[in-house]
């Protein structure tokens, strides 16, 4: 139908016109006008009125307003509740006038901190909790702060011209009472208590004519609870003022809250529903802090959850890799190589995600002597048949790529991975410079195991087509070695991800959120013992290693590495080896292990060492990646507080694997600042690397959250640990309506920590043709 000019006009303002003119000559229909809600006559035909419907409709749908309009990161119950503002449910709610007039007051000083809406109130954590120390209503109570229990023995309500007053009467040990009052408002849970009932206030205890308490203040929700208060540290607002509207507002709403986490996860972990977590979080039970807990679990939980459905690991198909055991039997055998149950365990997650045909994306944490570099052996080695059979594509050798930050890096662990291949006849190269075109084709045939830096796996390895598996160690710059770019190929290659020291969580949760965790536990590792010296006690040191060296043992003397470079020389180093042997170390063998020696020289004097052809290796912190010697007993770091906290534990985490007691000394310059050695003497005093990591860690580089603090490692832990556990498969097919709704909210006000990712452009090769 041809519309008039008339009908025009009128059809533009359909959405929302109040007065409508009839169009002659058309019939008309009923029809409710949208903004006035009243039935009225359309001006055009049944026909046209239909399509300005579809027209009109389809923007209608749209639902992004909900995530605009919703204050709160969680909307996890009905709206009506949650999003209902506080002004609003004061208006609803039916309240004595002192009541009203009392939360009125509060609610406007609450704005003032960006608090507006109920789900805000319930969802402000506590800053803190504090208690008053309990005692006994007898006849040895004294004056002062105090929290008490007590049975009712009388409740009444006096009334005169002026004030109102409530007043509980309890009744203690010995016939004791105790009587409290409140003069202008009740006490919170006062239409609850009955007589006889046990309850427990807060407050000053005054001893006049009786024992008495003046406006103390209820225990939880209504005096039952655990004397635990929290504090918010609203400026302007008095914590009382607030514990009495978020009880108010929990016995309220609890009944419409609605939980988000799926049944599973919560029964899996233990925790608490939603309803008490929200309950407990403000008004603990006891100092576990179960609610917070929760609390921190979601918001962790959630948070991974999003990172997983925005990964920059695009769904990109990977191979299924069939697991070898010949290689891994006979290595084991032959070195007398026998994994910890913990590198076992590990082992076999990282098997079933190679098994997969979903590209693996893991992230092996543990502390130093954990035997990282060991699980990510055994891991590559997986991959490799002994006796292949068949020929063709089919039978194509699959290569590992490993991956370090720098030449010095790449060469330490080649000598750690050589030996291992090469007894096995699989072939393993080091390679430090563009691979040519021979090179090319022997890795692509031949396949095995090639050693680089980010830096030339950027060339034309990028086109080899057997690569099944990388394996990335990161020392530092966390986050920038991984090759994203490679890992879009397809089919993609498995990717397994390592430090050398473990990681606070902070680190876990930005840098390495998109991979799946797996943990070394270190109840077996048997670190040195450590302590530290200043320079002029050095000598009983020195001697104490002279003497394990004439008992047949080994030592290591370590000097720093000052930004990224070693301090000492070559020259610097051999001067220093003869003074310390002529005047510490007569009659042992010294050599010197240092980054400006040729790489043929560095390998001959380890290969040396390891055959206990020299007795004190005097090197830098460079030495700490090298294979672990069983046969070395002792470490001397000289100048220990120039080297970082995590280094020196690396360095100590080197005896780790000695076949003998050890022993790591620390020496520090007699110059060295009392903050220095603080350090120093930290590094001594905890051999737990992950609470050294987490002791450094700064919080201002993690997530900004609500519930979670620094030091719930645990909480988090599990939080990552499920939601990498749940299948995206699942979540996206909508499976937990609720989880889902809770994800887009949560995500609409999230704002992640930027990481230090350089911008590289990479070259692209499409291969041979």
């Amino acid at each position: 139908a041809v519309l008039t000019d008339k009908a025009k006009e009128v059809a533009v303002k359909s959405k929302g016109v109040e007065k409508v003119e009839k169009v002659e000559g058309e019939e008309s229909a009923p029809v409710v006008n949208p903004t006035k809600n009243v039935a009225t006559e359309i001006p055009w035909s049944n026909s046209l009125y239909n399509k300005l419907l579809r027209r009109y409709r389809a923007p209608r749908r749209m639902k992004r307003e909900f995530r605009d309009t919703s204050p709160s990161r969680w909307d996890f119950w009905h709206r009506n509740a949650g999003l209902l503002s506080l002004s609003e449910w004061l208006e609803q709610s039916e309240f004595a006038g002192l009541w009203k007039s009392m939360f009125a007051h509060t609610i406007e000083g609450l704005g003032r901190h960006g608090v507006h809406t109920v789900a805000d109130m319930i969802l402000k954590a506590p800053v803190e909790y504090e208690k008053f120390p309990f005692s006994s209503i007898d006849r040895s109570i004294i004056e002062g702060e105090a929290t008490l229990r007590g049975h009712i023995r009388q409740r009444y309500i006096e009334v005169d011209a002026v004030l109102k007053r409530w007043t509980v009467v309890l009744e203690g040990k010995e016939n004791v009472t105790l009587t409290c009052s409140w003069v202008g408002t009740p006490p919170r849970g006062w239409e609850k208590w009955q007589t006889g009932a046990m309850v427990g206030f807060a407050g000053v205890v005054e001893l006049a004519d009786r024992l008495e308490m003046h406006n103390p203040e209820p225990i939880g929700l209504d005096g039952r609870g655990s004397g635990l208060l929290a504090n918010y540290a609203l400026e302007g607002i008095e914590d009382l003022e607030i514990r009495n509207l978020v009880a108010t507002l929990l016995q309220q709403v609890l009944l419409s809250v609605q939980d988000s986490l799926p049944k599973e996860v919560l029964e899996d972990v233990g925790l608490l529903s939603l309803e008490d977590a929200l309950r407990e979080a403000h008004f603990p039970s006891n100092q576990n802090y179960r609610g917070r807990s929760r609390l921190a679990f979601e918001e962790i939980f959630l948070y991974h959850i999003g990172k997983r459905l925005n990964s920059k690991f695009t769904a990109i198909n990977g191979s299924t890799n069939k697991i070898q055991h010949g290689a891994l039997a006979h290595f084991a055998w032959v070195n007398n190589i026998e994994l910890s149950d913990a590198q076992e365990e590990v082992l076999s997650e990282i098997r079933r995600d190679m098994l997969s045909s979903n590209p693996m994306r893991r992230l092996l944490q543990g502390d130093v002597g954990s035997g990282k570099p060991m699980v990510a052996l055994f891991a590559a080695l997986s991959l490799f048949d002994l006796n292949p059979k068949g020929k063709g594509k089919s039978s194509q050798k699959p290569l590992v790529v490993y991956v370090c930050n720098d030449d010095l890096s790449a060469e330490r662990r080649f000598i750690f991975v050589e030996g291992a291949f090469k007894m096995l006849g699989i072939q393993c190269k080091l390679m430090t410079h563009k691979p040519n075109k021979a090179e090319f084709s022997i890795l692509e045939s031949e396949g095995g195991m090639v050693v680089v830096t980010d830096e030339i796996l950027r060339t034309r390895l990028q086109a080899l087509p057997n690569v099944r598996l990388v394996i990335v160690e990161e020392i530092q710059d966390f986050g920038n070695t991984i090759p994203y770019g490679y890992l879009k190929r397809s089919p993609s290659p498995d990717l397994l991800v390592f430090t050398p020291d473990p990681q606070p969580i902070h680190v876990l949760e930005t840098v390495y959120s998109d991979f799946a965790l797996s943990t070394v536990s270190d109840d077996e590792r048997l670190l040195p013992q450590s302590h530290w010296v200043q320079a002029k006690d050095r000598e009983q040191t020195y001697a104490k290693l002279h003497k394990l060296i004439e008992e047949g043992r080994q030592g290591l003397i370590i000097w720093p590495v000052v930004n990224g470079k070693d301090s000492i020389d070559i020259k610097q180093a051999l001067q220093m080896a003869g003074a310390i042997q002529g005047r510490y170390l007569p009659d042992v063998r010294i050599a010197v292990y240092c980054s400006s020696m040729r790489k043929d020289e560095r390998l001959k004097v380890f290969e040396e060492f390891q055959n206990k052809r020299i007795d004190v290796l005097l090197c830098t912190t460079i030495i700490e990646d090298t294979p672990s010697v069983g046969n070395t007993t002792m470490i001397i770091v000289e100048k220990a507080e120039v080297s970082n906290v995590m280094r020196l534990h690396r360095l100590r985490g080197h005896l780790s694997s000695s076949n003998y007691p050890s022993f790591c000394t620390y020496v520090v310059s007699d110059e060295a600042s009392e903050n220095s050695i603080g350090l120093v003497q930290q590094v001594c005093d905890e051999p737990n690397g992950f609470a050294l990591a987490e002791w450094l860690a700064d919080e201002t580089d993690g997530l900004k959250l609500r519930w979670a603090d620094q030091d719930e490692v645990k909480v988090r832990g599990e939080a990552r640990q499920m939601a990498h556990l749940l299948s995206l498969k699942e979540l996206r097919r909508c499976r937990w309506p609720l989880l889902n709704n809770a994800v887009r909210n949560w995500w609409s006000e999230f704002d992640t920590p930027e990481q230090n990712v350089p911008n590289r452009k990479r070259k692209r090769y499409k291969g041979r043709r």
